[in-house]
């Protein structure tokens, strides 16, 4: 399953197997093992390679979740959740404003050699994306006073609309990425 790549092809050569690569008396044999990758590895190592740009334009997406489930909670904390004599908990309020985010497109443009490495990839998206909205939120409350330890004082509305921008352009970039993907559907 070969795929002709010019802007990769140089990764080729590393399945190139020069003198001194394997031992003479027994071809199947490598004796510099660290210097001779299959065609299916290398291979495998492109398919990764093309996908990073799609994947990197998911981890602001991510940001952007983490950003509004963290402060829903807060938010919910701040108000009255009492109905008659029950209290729903702050942290279920997350549920009514969860948006999920299924990636397929991951799943099925890896070859089947690096299954478990797209859903490893997935779950890379939703960890950097948690971990790098709590930076965000940081330097939002060092540059502004949108975040006061009061959350009634709090202006949450610009932090929304700077997200907006942000995954706006993100979006932007993204469009750009797929444009520039060229498909290989190894699901199919």
């Amino acid at each position: 399953m070969y795929t002709e790549d010019a802007t990769i092809s140089f990764l080729n050569r590393a399945a190139v197997i020069t003198d001194g690569d394997v031992d003479a008396a027994d071809a199947a044999a490598p004796l510099r093992p660290w210097r001779v990758c299959t065609v299916r590895q290398v291979e495998d190592l492109k398919a990764v390679l093309r996908i990073l740009p799609l994947w990197s334009s998911s981890i602001f997406l991510s940001i952007s979740i983490g950003v509004q489930l963290n402060f829903t909670v807060l938010q919910a904390l701040a108000m009255d959740r009492a109905i008659g004599r029950f209290h729903v908990p702050a942290a279920s309020m997350v549920v009514s404003s969860f948006v999920a985010v299924v990636v397929t497109l991951y799943y099925q443009e890896f070859p089947p050699s690096l299954k478990n490495t797209a859903s490893g990839m997935v779950a890379m998206i939703v960890a950097l994306g948690f971990y790098l909205s709590t930076a965000l939120v940081d330097a939002v409350r060092r540059a502004t006073a949108w975040l006061p330890d009061n959350m009634n004082a709090s202006r949450l509305e610009n932090l929304y609309w700077l997200l907006a921008v942000l995954v706006a352009i993100n979006f932007g970039y993204y469009l750009a990425c797929a444009k520039l993907y060229k498909y290989q559907n190894f699901g199919k």
